[in-house]
């Protein structure tokens, strides 16, 4: 055997090891639990009423960080998806948890975070309730750390309300206190430099 069939050889059995890893890893993240999972919500009012064209929100995170993210409007019946045949699908690992965020103009945001993975994700209720304690949104991962692949997604346009909304919520919050963290004002650097 010449030493140029021997090269293309090992070339093409490293090229079919690549792959079969590949396999193996992809096999190995779905026994994890990777897949996806199903959001379908109701964005109410505190007295019961659906809040139409609310902003939808969610993330799901690990102990890694966020994952995955997905935005969307109520429909007239404060439903999310607006039409509730097919739920949206976050991407999803064994692990995680999911934190949830609702937006809409003179209220305050609804936020629901599940570190005790405690949420059911097809059915969750999201109300707008002023009299419940504030969850501070700088908890949520939302704008994501500068030069992720989450982040660089953030910064599309289709984003620009969730950012805006964001931006004015957190602004709100901290105004509510008088006082600012540092992980807010982090937060409002990222959003106000983002396009």
């Amino acid at each position: 055997m010449g030493h140029r069939r021997i090269a293309r050889e090992l070339g093409a059995r490293s090229r079919r090891a690549a792959v079969a890893a590949s396999l193996v890893a992809a096999f190995a993240a779905a026994c994890e639990g990777g897949g996806t999972r199903d959001i379908r919500a109701t964005i109410l009012d505190a007295d019961g009423e659906p809040v139409p064209g609310a902003l939808f929100y969610a993330e799901a995170y690990d102990d890694e960080g966020a994952f995955a993210f997905l935005v969307d409007r109520a429909g007239q019946a404060g439903e999310v998806p607006d039409s509730a045949r097919r739920p949206l699908q976050i991407a999803w690992r064994a692990s995680a948890r999911i934190a949830i965020a609702a937006f809409a103009p003179d209220r305050p945001p609804a936020v629901l975070r599940d570190p005790g993975r405690r949420i059911e994700t097809d059915g969750v209720l999201v109300v707008f309730d002023e009299a419940a304690p504030a969850v501070p949104l700088a908890d949520l991962a939302f704008p994501f750390p500068p030069g992720t692949v989450l982040h660089a997604e953030a910064e599309r346009p289709q984003y620009a309300a969730l950012r805006s909304a964001f931006l004015e919520a957190i602004r709100a919050q901290v105004g509510e206190r008088g006082t600012e963290t540092p992980r807010e004002r982090e937060k409002i650097a990222a959003l106000a430099d983002m396009p």
